[in-house]
């Protein structure tokens, strides 16, 4: 009779290679998840919006629940070493990016942890901005008057497994004047929860502040969650998300993300 000698090293290298592959089947899934989001979105042109976009993931081939934690753990790994070399919120942001579009004017993003983000609008704070004459031609506006501009900025991400994960949103209202721009009101930042199994969110808080001739608003927090996919716990320690809107001297609205 022939026995077969496995000792702790040989299992240790059997799961090693295991993880080693399954990381390699996720990375090539979502290179090829964003390449087909690329020629999709040229197919359509210019007709096409972000609700197309969540359609187009509905329909594409189902992502293992071990290469969507495969992805999770590779990003915290390397969010954790950028942190440690002194880089900043933004270059690990765009360090996670895998994909970018602007669709319908808001941008569309596909992350390397497997996660994608919408751009959503206000229609209310549209609205009021339609209305003022146009905001580009305001640096010749006299110092001594001041209009008033609304902003937001409002973001849902999901997983590549077409998940909704949850929504970040801060709003505000700005004076402005050619010379400056400053608070007005209405200052509001919230998360709400997708749908979940598991859902916390830690140090969520909304600030306001002057940046040179700029006026900012911002809502961040630490996001803590998981979802179960196919029988599976998907578990994600912790996101950093910072949302921004600002509001320039001559009241254009701009809009920034911190996510790491």
């Amino acid at each position: 009779m022939n026995f077969v000698n496995v000792n702790a090293q040989g299992l240790t290298e059997n799961s090693d290679d295991h993880n080693v592959k399954t990381l390699e089947l996720a990375e090539a899934h979502l290179s090829e998840t964003g390449e087909n989001l690329s020629d999709f979105i040229k197919e359509k042109e210019t007709n096409i919006n972000t609700e197309d976009v969540k359609h187009f993931f509905e329909k594409q081939e189902e992502v293992s629940p071990e290469s969507l934690q495969a992805l999770q753990d590779k990003v915290e790994k390397e969010t954790t070493l950028l942190k440690k070399i002194g880089k900043s919120d933004e270059e690990i942001a765009d360090s996670l990016i895998e994909k970018e579009y602007n669709i319908d004017e808001k941008k569309v993003t596909l992350y390397k942890n497997g996660m994608y983000s919408i751009e959503e609008s206000n229609p209310s704070s549209e609205e009021e901005s339609n209305e003022n004459p146009d905001i580009q031609s305001f640096s010749s506006l006299a110092k001594s008057s001041k209009k008033s501009v609304p902003g937001s900025n409002t973001k849902s991400y999901y997983s590549i497994a077409n998940i909704k994960l949850f929504t970040v949103s801060v709003s505000a209202k700005f004076y402005y004047n050619g010379a400056k721009a400053w608070y007005r009101s209405g200052l509001d930042g919230y998360s709400k929860r997708g749908t979940l199994s598991v859902w916390q969110v830690t140090n969520f808080k909304t600030a306001r502040e002057s940046d040179g001739t700029s006026y900012v608003a911002t809502a961040s927090g630490n996001f803590s969650y998981g979802f179960s996919y196919k029988g599976v716990g998907i578990n994600i320690k912790e996101v950093y998300i910072k949302h921004e809107v600002r509001c320039t001297k001559n009241g254009n609205i701009k809009k920034g993300y911190v996510f790491r």
